[in-house]
Protein backbone atom coordinates (compact mmCIF):
# COMPACT_ATOMS: atom_id res chain seq x y z
CA UNK A 1 0.00 0.00 0.00
CA UNK A 2 3.57 2.23 1.09
CA UNK A 3 4.31 2.11 -2.82
CA UNK A 4 0.56 2.66 -4.50
CA UNK A 5 0.24 5.50 -2.31
CA UNK A 6 3.34 6.50 -2.79
CA UNK A 7 3.43 6.47 -7.05
CA UNK A 8 0.15 8.87 -6.56
CA UNK A 9 3.04 11.31 -5.68
CA UNK A 10 6.19 10.06 -7.35
CA UNK A 11 6.02 7.84 -10.47
CA UNK A 12 8.46 5.54 -11.54
CA UNK A 13 9.07 5.30 -15.42
CA UNK A 14 7.86 1.17 -16.45
CA UNK A 15 6.76 -0.18 -13.57
CA UNK A 16 4.22 2.79 -12.34
CA UNK A 17 1.15 0.77 -14.29
CA UNK A 18 2.12 -2.43 -12.30
CA UNK A 19 2.44 -0.17 -8.62
CA UNK A 20 -1.24 0.88 -9.23
CA UNK A 21 -2.39 -2.35 -8.55
CA UNK A 22 -0.99 -2.75 -5.17
CA UNK A 23 -4.62 -1.72 -3.58
CA UNK A 24 -4.90 -4.92 -3.81
CA UNK A 25 -2.69 -5.31 -0.28
CA UNK A 26 -5.79 -4.41 1.46
CA UNK A 27 -7.74 -7.51 -0.37
CA UNK A 28 -4.63 -9.78 1.15
CA UNK A 29 -5.03 -8.41 4.56
CA UNK A 30 -8.86 -9.15 4.56
CA UNK A 31 -8.08 -12.66 2.96
CA UNK A 32 -5.67 -13.46 5.46
CA UNK A 33 -7.25 -11.77 8.85
CA UNK A 34 -10.28 -14.28 7.91
CA UNK A 35 -7.79 -16.91 7.86
CA UNK A 36 -5.32 -16.26 10.73
CA UNK A 37 -8.87 -15.88 12.85
CA UNK A 38 -10.10 -18.88 11.64
CA UNK A 39 -7.23 -21.02 12.34
CA UNK A 40 -6.90 -19.76 15.73
CA UNK A 41 -10.45 -20.18 16.64
CA UNK A 42 -11.10 -21.41 20.25
CA UNK A 43 -14.56 -21.88 21.63
CA UNK A 44 -13.51 -21.37 24.64
CA UNK A 45 -13.08 -17.87 23.85
CA UNK A 46 -16.69 -15.90 24.83
CA UNK A 47 -17.91 -13.72 22.05
CA UNK A 48 -17.30 -10.36 24.11
CA UNK A 49 -14.07 -11.26 25.05
CA UNK A 50 -13.00 -11.79 21.36
CA UNK A 51 -14.46 -8.46 20.67
CA UNK A 52 -12.58 -6.93 23.15
CA UNK A 53 -9.74 -8.57 21.85
CA UNK A 54 -9.96 -7.12 19.03
CA UNK A 55 -11.08 -3.48 20.14
CA UNK A 56 -7.52 -3.65 22.16
CA UNK A 57 -5.80 -4.38 19.19
CA UNK A 58 -6.52 -2.10 16.72
CA UNK A 59 -8.48 0.99 18.40
CA UNK A 60 -5.93 2.49 20.77
CA UNK A 61 -3.08 2.63 17.19
CA UNK A 62 -6.39 3.72 15.30
CA UNK A 63 -6.45 6.56 17.89
CA UNK A 64 -3.04 7.38 17.82
CA UNK A 65 -2.89 7.64 14.11
CA UNK A 66 -5.38 10.25 14.07
CA UNK A 67 -3.62 12.63 15.86
CA UNK A 68 -0.49 11.87 14.09
CA UNK A 69 -2.47 12.74 11.15
CA UNK A 70 -3.99 16.04 12.32
CA UNK A 71 -0.64 17.12 12.88
CA UNK A 72 0.93 15.82 9.60
CA UNK A 73 -1.51 16.36 7.43
CA UNK A 74 -2.42 20.47 9.11
CA UNK A 75 -5.98 19.96 9.90
CA UNK A 76 -8.07 22.25 11.20
CA UNK A 77 -11.54 21.95 13.56
CA UNK A 78 -14.17 23.14 10.88
CA UNK A 79 -12.64 20.71 7.93
CA UNK A 80 -11.82 17.63 9.67
CA UNK A 81 -14.45 16.82 12.51
CA UNK A 82 -16.53 14.57 10.98
CA UNK A 83 -13.83 12.05 8.97
CA UNK A 84 -12.09 12.14 12.17
CA UNK A 85 -15.09 11.02 14.18
CA UNK A 86 -16.83 8.82 11.72
CA UNK A 87 -13.17 6.77 11.94
CA UNK A 88 -12.68 6.83 15.66
CA UNK A 89 -16.22 4.94 16.06
CA UNK A 90 -15.63 2.65 12.65
CA UNK A 91 -18.10 3.38 11.08
CA UNK A 92 -16.35 5.29 8.35
CA UNK A 93 -16.95 2.84 5.43
CA UNK A 94 -20.89 2.80 5.27
CA UNK A 95 -20.83 6.85 4.40
CA UNK A 96 -20.20 8.49 1.64
CA UNK A 97 -16.31 9.81 1.94
CA UNK A 98 -16.56 13.07 3.28
CA UNK A 99 -13.34 14.65 2.22
CA UNK A 100 -9.68 13.90 1.31
CA UNK A 101 -6.54 13.79 3.30
CA UNK A 102 -8.98 14.52 6.77
CA UNK A 103 -9.05 12.19 9.89
CA UNK A 104 -7.16 9.54 9.28
CA UNK A 105 -7.39 8.68 5.04
CA UNK A 106 -6.78 5.03 5.54
CA UNK A 107 -9.35 4.68 8.59
CA UNK A 108 -11.76 3.15 6.14
CA UNK A 109 -10.28 0.25 5.78
CA UNK A 110 -10.45 -0.82 9.96
CA UNK A 111 -14.11 0.33 9.98
CA UNK A 112 -14.48 -2.80 7.23
CA UNK A 113 -12.13 -4.69 9.47
CA UNK A 114 -14.36 -3.85 12.75
CA UNK A 115 -17.59 -5.05 10.80
CA UNK A 116 -15.69 -8.33 10.63
CA UNK A 117 -14.75 -8.96 13.75
CA UNK A 118 -18.70 -8.19 14.78
CA UNK A 119 -19.68 -10.44 12.30
CA UNK A 120 -17.15 -13.52 12.65
CA UNK A 121 -18.72 -15.28 16.05
CA UNK A 122 -21.68 -15.70 14.38
CA UNK A 123 -20.24 -16.63 10.84
CA UNK A 124 -17.41 -18.99 12.45
CA UNK A 125 -19.11 -22.31 13.83
CA UNK A 126 -21.61 -22.77 10.49
CA UNK A 127 -18.67 -22.80 8.50
CA UNK A 128 -16.47 -24.89 10.31
CA UNK A 129 -19.06 -27.47 10.13
CA UNK A 130 -19.31 -27.47 6.35
CA UNK A 131 -18.36 -29.92 4.29
CA UNK A 132 -15.52 -29.71 1.57
CA UNK A 133 -18.09 -30.04 -0.89
CA UNK A 134 -19.52 -26.79 0.72
CA UNK A 135 -16.49 -24.49 1.60
CA UNK A 136 -16.09 -25.10 -2.25
CA UNK A 137 -19.53 -23.95 -3.02
CA UNK A 138 -19.45 -21.14 -0.78
CA UNK A 139 -15.80 -19.68 -1.60
CA UNK A 140 -17.50 -19.91 -5.87
CA UNK A 141 -20.00 -17.99 -3.90
CA UNK A 142 -17.73 -15.29 -2.36
CA UNK A 143 -15.73 -15.07 -5.68
CA UNK A 144 -18.81 -14.23 -7.70
CA UNK A 145 -20.00 -11.75 -4.58
CA UNK A 146 -16.96 -10.20 -5.82
CA UNK A 147 -16.75 -10.05 -9.68
CA UNK A 148 -20.62 -9.65 -9.69
CA UNK A 149 -20.93 -6.29 -7.39
CA UNK A 150 -18.01 -4.72 -9.23
CA UNK A 151 -19.38 -5.36 -12.94
CA UNK A 152 -22.68 -4.10 -11.47
CA UNK A 153 -21.47 -0.59 -9.80
CA UNK A 154 -19.26 0.43 -13.01
CA UNK A 155 -22.17 -0.44 -15.22
CA UNK A 156 -24.97 0.89 -13.65
CA UNK A 157 -23.96 3.42 -10.74
CA UNK A 158 -20.81 5.25 -11.33
CA UNK A 159 -20.51 7.39 -14.39
CA UNK A 160 -16.51 7.87 -15.50
CA UNK A 161 -15.70 10.96 -16.74
CA UNK A 162 -17.59 12.91 -14.54
CA UNK A 163 -16.11 15.06 -11.53
CA UNK A 164 -17.82 12.94 -9.17
CA UNK A 165 -16.89 9.64 -10.28
CA UNK A 166 -13.85 8.95 -7.89
CA UNK A 167 -15.67 9.70 -4.76
CA UNK A 168 -18.66 7.54 -5.92
CA UNK A 169 -17.09 4.83 -6.55
CA UNK A 170 -14.79 4.98 -3.27
CA UNK A 171 -17.93 4.53 -1.85
CA UNK A 172 -18.85 1.41 -3.63
CA UNK A 173 -15.29 0.05 -3.27
CA UNK A 174 -15.33 0.50 0.74
CA UNK A 175 -18.24 -0.77 0.95
CA UNK A 176 -18.24 -3.17 4.16
CA UNK A 177 -20.89 -5.38 3.20
CA UNK A 178 -18.95 -5.98 -0.26
CA UNK A 179 -15.39 -6.42 1.49
CA UNK A 180 -16.93 -9.23 3.66
CA UNK A 181 -16.66 -11.30 1.06
CA UNK A 182 -12.72 -11.50 0.92
CA UNK A 183 -12.66 -11.49 4.63
CA UNK A 184 -15.02 -15.03 4.52
CA UNK A 185 -12.64 -16.94 1.89
CA UNK A 186 -9.86 -16.64 4.22
CA UNK A 187 -12.04 -18.19 6.27
CA UNK A 188 -13.07 -20.83 4.11
CA UNK A 189 -9.76 -21.65 2.95
CA UNK A 190 -8.46 -22.00 6.70
CA UNK A 191 -11.34 -23.93 7.21
CA UNK A 192 -10.82 -26.56 4.14
CA UNK A 193 -7.41 -27.03 5.65
CA UNK A 194 -8.86 -27.90 9.32
CA UNK A 195 -11.15 -30.40 7.61
CA UNK A 196 -8.21 -31.78 5.84
CA UNK A 197 -7.61 -30.45 2.64
CA UNK A 198 -4.21 -30.86 1.59
CA UNK A 199 -3.55 -29.05 -2.19
CA UNK A 200 -0.37 -29.78 -3.70
CA UNK A 201 0.61 -26.06 -3.92
CA UNK A 202 3.92 -24.91 -4.01
CA UNK A 203 4.68 -21.14 -1.98
CA UNK A 204 6.76 -20.15 -5.33
CA UNK A 205 4.10 -21.31 -7.49
CA UNK A 206 1.57 -19.35 -6.25
CA UNK A 207 3.57 -16.14 -5.28
CA UNK A 208 4.08 -16.41 -9.07
CA UNK A 209 0.75 -16.05 -9.81
CA UNK A 210 0.57 -12.38 -8.33
CA UNK A 211 2.85 -10.76 -10.98
CA UNK A 212 1.57 -13.12 -13.71
CA UNK A 213 -1.88 -11.80 -13.07
CA UNK A 214 -0.34 -8.16 -12.91
CA UNK A 215 1.19 -9.06 -16.19
CA UNK A 216 -2.32 -10.50 -17.50
CA UNK A 217 -4.09 -7.14 -16.05
CA UNK A 218 -2.02 -4.11 -18.01
CA UNK A 219 -1.97 -6.16 -20.88
CA UNK A 220 -5.62 -6.16 -20.92
CA UNK A 221 -6.30 -2.43 -19.88
CA UNK A 222 -3.38 -1.44 -22.84
CA UNK A 223 -5.30 -3.91 -25.38
CA UNK A 224 -8.68 -2.09 -23.85
CA UNK A 225 -10.36 -5.94 -22.78
CA UNK A 226 -11.39 -4.25 -19.84
CA UNK A 227 -10.98 -0.72 -17.46
CA UNK A 228 -7.67 -0.29 -15.24
CA UNK A 229 -10.14 -0.63 -12.18
CA UNK A 230 -9.99 -4.76 -11.50
CA UNK A 231 -6.53 -5.32 -9.85
CA UNK A 232 -8.81 -6.29 -6.57
CA UNK A 233 -10.87 -8.35 -8.09
CA UNK A 234 -8.65 -9.78 -10.16
CA UNK A 235 -5.67 -10.05 -7.84
CA UNK A 236 -8.31 -12.01 -5.24
CA UNK A 237 -7.68 -16.13 -6.23
CA UNK A 238 -3.79 -15.52 -6.38
CA UNK A 239 -4.13 -13.88 -2.37
CA UNK A 240 -5.85 -16.53 -1.65
CA UNK A 241 -3.38 -19.21 -2.91
CA UNK A 242 -0.32 -17.38 -1.41
CA UNK A 243 -2.02 -17.27 1.94
CA UNK A 244 -2.70 -21.41 2.01
CA UNK A 245 0.20 -22.45 0.24
CA UNK A 246 2.60 -20.10 3.08
CA UNK A 247 0.44 -22.22 5.66
CA UNK A 248 0.86 -25.44 3.91
CA UNK A 249 4.43 -24.80 4.02
CA UNK A 250 4.62 -24.23 7.82
CA UNK A 251 2.23 -26.75 8.13
CA UNK A 252 4.89 -29.51 6.44
CA UNK A 253 7.18 -28.15 9.40
CA UNK A 254 9.44 -26.74 6.41
CA UNK A 255 8.71 -22.71 6.79
CA UNK A 256 9.79 -20.42 4.49
CA UNK A 257 11.35 -17.18 4.18
CA UNK A 258 7.96 -15.61 5.79
CA UNK A 259 9.23 -16.86 8.56
CA UNK A 260 12.79 -15.12 9.27
CA UNK A 261 13.17 -12.83 11.69
CA UNK A 262 13.39 -9.26 9.69
CA UNK A 263 9.92 -10.20 8.18
CA UNK A 264 8.20 -11.61 11.38
CA UNK A 265 9.16 -7.84 13.28
CA UNK A 266 8.00 -5.95 10.04
CA UNK A 267 4.52 -7.96 10.54
CA UNK A 268 4.48 -6.53 14.09
CA UNK A 269 4.92 -2.97 12.94
CA UNK A 270 2.97 -3.65 9.93
CA UNK A 271 -0.14 -1.95 11.72
CA UNK A 272 1.38 0.70 12.55
CA UNK A 273 2.94 1.27 9.33
CA UNK A 274 -0.05 1.38 7.43
CA UNK A 275 -1.95 3.67 9.73
CA UNK A 276 0.90 6.25 9.95
CA UNK A 277 2.54 6.22 5.89
CA UNK A 278 0.29 8.11 4.23
CA UNK A 279 1.08 11.43 6.46
CA UNK A 280 4.73 10.50 5.73
CA UNK A 281 4.05 10.57 1.98
CA UNK A 282 2.20 13.93 2.89
CA UNK A 283 4.53 15.72 4.87
CA UNK A 284 7.76 14.68 1.85
CA UNK A 285 5.33 15.54 -1.05
CA UNK A 286 5.03 19.29 0.66
CA UNK A 287 8.67 19.58 1.67
CA UNK A 288 9.62 19.16 -2.17
CA UNK A 289 10.02 15.90 -4.02
CA UNK A 290 11.62 15.25 -7.81
CA UNK A 291 9.92 14.96 -10.89
CA UNK A 292 7.07 12.40 -11.54
CA UNK A 293 8.06 9.63 -13.67
CA UNK A 294 11.53 9.46 -12.95
CA UNK A 295 14.18 7.02 -11.58
CA UNK A 296 15.54 9.45 -9.34
CA UNK A 297 12.49 9.22 -7.14
CA UNK A 298 13.83 6.16 -6.06
CA UNK A 299 15.92 8.04 -3.27
CA UNK A 300 12.93 9.91 -2.14
CA UNK A 301 11.52 6.93 -1.78
CA UNK A 302 13.54 5.16 0.40
CA UNK A 303 13.74 8.00 2.31
CA UNK A 304 9.97 8.09 2.86
CA UNK A 305 9.53 3.96 3.60
CA UNK A 306 12.73 4.12 6.33
CA UNK A 307 11.17 7.16 8.00
CA UNK A 308 7.67 5.69 8.01
CA UNK A 309 9.00 2.05 9.08
CA UNK A 310 10.76 4.07 11.95
CA UNK A 311 7.72 5.93 12.77
CA UNK A 312 5.90 2.96 12.68
CA UNK A 313 8.25 0.78 15.23
CA UNK A 314 8.53 3.66 17.70
CA UNK A 315 4.67 3.61 17.61
CA UNK A 316 4.44 -0.45 18.19
CA UNK A 317 6.83 -0.81 20.64
CA UNK A 318 6.32 2.08 23.31
CA UNK A 319 2.15 2.97 22.27
CA UNK A 320 0.93 -0.02 20.66
CA UNK A 321 1.99 -2.94 22.26
CA UNK A 322 1.68 -2.11 25.33
CA UNK A 323 -1.61 -0.49 25.52
CA UNK A 324 -3.40 -3.70 23.77
CA UNK A 325 -1.60 -5.90 26.74
CA UNK A 326 -3.11 -3.61 29.50
CA UNK A 327 -6.35 -3.57 28.02
CA UNK A 328 -6.15 -7.90 27.06
CA UNK A 329 -5.64 -7.91 30.52
CA UNK A 330 -8.92 -5.93 31.96
CA UNK A 331 -11.29 -8.60 30.14
CA UNK A 332 -9.58 -12.58 30.78
CA UNK A 333 -10.80 -15.45 28.97
CA UNK A 334 -13.65 -16.69 30.64
CA UNK A 335 -14.22 -20.61 31.09
CA UNK A 336 -11.50 -22.91 30.92
CA UNK A 337 -8.24 -21.65 29.01
CA UNK A 338 -8.95 -21.21 25.45
CA UNK A 339 -6.81 -23.99 24.06
CA UNK A 340 -4.54 -23.53 20.62
CA UNK A 341 -7.40 -25.22 18.56
CA UNK A 342 -5.42 -26.86 15.62
CA UNK A 343 -2.69 -28.74 15.98
CA UNK A 344 -0.18 -27.12 13.55
CA UNK A 345 -0.23 -23.04 13.46
CA UNK A 346 0.23 -21.06 10.30
CA UNK A 347 3.34 -19.92 9.86
CA UNK A 348 5.00 -16.55 12.56
CA UNK A 349 5.42 -14.70 10.10
CA UNK A 350 1.79 -14.96 8.56
CA UNK A 351 0.29 -14.46 12.48
CA UNK A 352 2.74 -11.37 12.44
CA UNK A 353 1.42 -10.10 9.28
CA UNK A 354 -2.18 -10.48 11.13
CA UNK A 355 -1.22 -9.01 15.11
CA UNK A 356 -0.08 -6.33 12.61
CA UNK A 357 -3.69 -5.67 11.30
CA UNK A 358 -2.37 -4.16 8.31
CA UNK A 359 -4.13 -4.34 5.13
CA UNK A 360 -4.37 -3.36 3.96
CA UNK A 361 -3.73 -2.01 3.92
Amino acid sequence: MFAFHANQVLGLPLVGEFIRLGDAGVTFFYVLSGFVLTWSFSPHVSTTTFWWRRFARIWPMLALSVAIAWVLFDQSWRGSWLPTLLGLTLVEAWLRPTGAFVGNPVSWSVSCEAFFYLVFPFLIRPVLRLSLRRLAVLAAGMVAVEFGYWFLVLRFFVTPGTPEFWIELSWFLRFPLYRLAEFVLGMVAAAALLRGWRPKLNLWAALATVPAVALLLVYGTRKGWWPDLWSQQALLLPCVLVVIAAALRDMSGRGSFLSSRPLVVLGRWSYAFYLVHLGIIFVFRDLGTPLYLSWANVRALLVWVVVAVALAALCYQFFERPVETWLRRLVPVRGRHAQRAPAQRVSSATSASKEGETVAR
